[in-house]
């Protein structure tokens, strides 16, 4: 994975390789989280009070770890999801504010929620899917 972040120089981080559901892009992740998965059930439809939305229930085991993936019932796109090592229900990652970039509809804003509570947001800006990238940035020679 490429990171820039703004005059920084441009670092490049290898993937953990225990965690199959690395990614910092949403569609990757799932893709490899289905690919990866032993089974995959749809356990029922879950409401959501705080947002008035209700979500198909979708679990997914992967090497003895269960991910919950939450559809929308009405749009299909991936509202919420747990995908914690410890399994704490409590803990929940919503995304929205889907675009249409290059074909793809990705959210552009999440948060993470505990009971209801969000302790952590973040919206993107921009998305920019295999743009051409000087060589060059890779021979920074900072001081």
């Amino acid at each position: 994975m490429i990171i820039q972040i703004g005059n920084m120089p441009t670092l490049e981080k290898p993937a953990p390789e225990r965690d199959e559901f690395y990614s910092p892009h949403l569609p990757v992740q799932i893709s490899k989280l289905v690919a990866k998965s032993k089974s995959i059930e749809l356990s029922g439809v879950k409401s959501f009070p705080l947002t008035g939305v209700e979500c198909y229930e979708i679990k997914v085991l992967t090497k003895g770890r269960t991910y919950l993936l939450y559809i929308n019932t009405e749009t299909f796109l991936l509202e919420y999801w747990n995908g914690r090592e410890d399994e704490d229900q409590s803990i929940l990652s919503r995304l929205y504010d889907y675009k249409r970039i290059d074909g793809l509809l990705i959210p552009m804003s999440d948060c993470l929620m505990k009971n209801g509570i969000v302790y952590f947001s973040s919206k993107t800006r921009k998305y920019l899917i295999n743009p051409n990238i000087d060589p060059a940035i890779f021979n920074y020679k900072g001081g």
